[in-house]
């Protein structure tokens, strides 16, 4: 959640974003945008 701002960001797992969107509609959670994160820990 992003203090004074309506925006909370979630972190997924997958193979790839369609997997993730399913997931998000399935379960009725609103979402605007699906992008890929890396993980950068050494």
């Amino acid at each position: 959640m992003f203090v004074g701002e309506a925006h909370c960001m979630c972190l997924f797992e997958a193979d790839n974003a369609d997997h993730v969107r399913e997931v998000n509609e399935t379960a009725k959670i609103p979402f605007t945008r699906i992008v890929e994160a890396l993980d950068l820990t050494p």
